[in-house]
């Protein structure tokens, strides 16, 4: 399962279930209708005009000492962090969640304020990255681009990305041509625009890209068994770092390891495999649905969800026993952190963090 499908496993469950909840006076986009009241703002009571309405921190006696940073959200999801700010998509989705209204990539400092409009694709966002200069999202046709700081959107490339990533000097994306998975094809163009270059071919539905100073990373689904593949940045031959994986989703990597989420009809797990090749490694077992990975230097964290909650979960990187940082949270699904916090964005149309 890649990220745009991932979406949409989320989009599903989100329109099942009813109850939103999250940390300070948090809102949940409701049902509309012109009922007046408080103010649409974070902290506002009653039910304003956008239809948002306040709900109690974290209901279900969960555990959520967190900082809501951005609130009625029309569907957040994938998320990211720099050294100032923070990064999500915002999808707005009708009945039918494979075919959302539009979309748009937003931003809010770290530190609070008020949240930003960085562009909008009235085609949807499905999957993006954020690079130095500017982020980079996939619309459900094309690569696109636009300054960090906002400007005009910019298409990059005519594939469809199924997951993108990026460094200072290139935007990596994963993509196989319409009707033909085997295809797949991983790809790179330099950021400042030029011509793709494909740095693996014949790759089965490659998903879930992550980059580091030397290699790309990505998944694949075949019959034959998923896996998690690299390939040097500069090109060279593709190279199979684990087999045998069951539905392998997100992906993420630090100086050492890989990390990645499999799933099967009746459980998850965190994996890990060291980027110089080796045996996976189990880190955390579930019984529910998992979603967002994030690492640092100490810990892998991720989500997990069911239409019964969802938590932030958090392993050492060196195995151990996993521990809750968060819970009683509306279907949480990204997750990213820094140095000093954890963010995720929840279906209750939240964008949050809490300190580590």
């Amino acid at each position: 399962m890649g990220d745009r499908e991932s979406f949409l496993s989320l989009v599903v469950l989100t329109l099942v279930s009813g109850c939103a909840v999250g940390s300070g006076a948090i809102k949940s986009q409701g049902n509309g209708g012109g009922a007046s009241g408080g103010s649409s703002s974070t902290g506002g009571g009653g039910t304003g005009g956008d239809g948002c309405s306040s709900m109690t921190p974290c209901e279900g006696n969960g555990i959520c000492p967190a900082v809501t940073l951005a609130t009625c959200q029309d569907g957040p999801l994938a998320i990211a962090v720099d050294a100032n700010n923070v990064y999500w998509i915002d999808t707005a989705y009708g009945s039918d969640p494979s075919d959302p209204l539009s979309g748009a990539v937003m931003k809010v400092p770290i530190t609070g304020g008020t949240p930003v409009t960085i562009v909008s694709d009235p085609f949807g966002v499905f999957t993006f990255a954020v690079g130095a200069t500017n982020v980079y999202w996939a619309n459900g046709d094309y690569l696109m681009m636009a300054p960090l700081a906002g400007g005009a959107p910019v298409m990059t490339a005519f594939d469809e990305p199924k997951s993108i990533a990026a460094d200072a000097t290139n935007v990596y994306w994963t993509y196989w041509p319409s009707g033909d998975v085997l295809a797949g094809m991983v790809m790179k163009a330099p950021v400042t625009g030029g011509a793709a270059v494909v740095l693996a071919s014949g790759q089965s539905a490659p998903a879930g890209i992550a980059v580091d100073a030397t290699n790309v990373y990505w998944l694949t689904s075949a019959s034959s068994g998923d896996a998690v593949m690299k390939v040097p940045i500069t090109g060279g031959a593709p190279v199979v770092l684990a087999s045998l994986q069951s539905s392998p989703t997100n992906m993420t990597v630090d100086a050492t390891n890989v990390y990645w989420l499999t799933s099967t009809s009746s459980s998850a797990a965190v994996m890990k495999v060291p980027i110089t090749g080796g045996t996976p490694v189990t880190l955390a077992s579930s019984t529910t649905s998992l979603f967002g990975i994030a690492a640092d230097a100490t810990n892998v964290y991720w989500t997990s969800s069911s239409v019964l909650g969802g938590v932030v979960m958090k392993v050492p990187i060196t195995g151990g026993t996993p521990a809750k940082v968060a819970s009683g949270l509306n279907l949480s699904g990204g997750i990213a952190v820094d140095a000093t916090n954890i963010y995720w964005t929840g279906f209750d149309g939240v964008v949050a963090k809490m300190a580590k």
